[in-house]
């Protein structure tokens, strides 16, 4: 949780959840039109590496990023800085996680008019536990188990639906969708619900919108109480 100038950001840190998790299963939901809020968009950031999906534009986003890449890099240029005789610095040692930590941060940053009334001033504070910054925030759910063969589908559907397979994987979810309901003439949510047994996220449901709230929860009041 960071404040300046009038722009707020609440985060949480997701232990054991990697960036490509995100990527797949998670989308973005704005009210506001979509030129304003801009594309969801996925970057590996300079030659640390630094995973990053984000949504908006500053000081009004929602941003999805390799915590332990970052720290990496800090690390990097802390040890360009240290004498030659002082001991080599750790992951562990100047941040408390060991070098094989899997830590995605997801933060939703708010800024100019758009605070919410609830937390807009500092008096507020107190209310940031109760308050749920990531419900525009959609995290699918599903292990991929059940997707078709030729003979239980035949062979159109499934062409295609192994293509829209392949493309939601290499787009992320935000994009795939967005790629749908432009070149579908209006028509993603027929094309979502006829192919949905090839549109299941696979690997393991690691996390659901409502366990990144409660995560967001304990940190904030843990930061409050101390």
């Amino acid at each position: 949780m960071t404040w300046k100038s009038c722009a707020l950001t609440l985060c949480a840190d997701l232990h054991g959840t990697p960036m490509d998790w995100f990527l797949h299963r998670s989308r973005v939901k704005f009210k506001r039109i979509a030129h304003e809020i801009g594309q969801f968009k996925y970057q590996r950031i300079g030659k640390a590496g630094i995973q990053t999906l984000s949504a908006g534009k500053r000081p009004n986003m929602v941003r999805f990023y390799d915590k332990v890449a970052e720290y990496k890099e800090q690390l990097r240029r802390m040890q360009r800085k240290r004498s030659s005789d002082a001991e080599e610095l750790t992951l562990e040692g100047e941040f408390g996680v060991p070098a094989n930590a899997v830590i995605t941060r997801v933060e939703r940053q708010f800024g100019g008019q758009r605070l919410p009334r609830i937390i807009d001033t500092f008096g507020k504070l107190s209310s940031l536990p109760e308050f749920n910054p990531f419900t525009n925030i959609e995290i699918r759910s599903g292990t991929g188990a059940k997707v078709p063969t030729i003979e239980e589908c035949g062979l159109d559907m499934w062409l295609t639906g192994t293509r829209l397979r392949e493309m939601r994987d290499e787009m992320g979810e935000q994009q795939f969708r967005r790629f749908l309901s432009k070149n579908s003439t209006g028509n993603q949510s027929r094309y979502l619900k006829r192919y949905a047994d090839f549109l299941q996220p696979e690997g393991d449901n690691l996390l659901t919108s409502g366990t990144l709230y409660e995560t967001y929860r304990d940190s904030v009041i843990k930061q409050l109480s101390a």
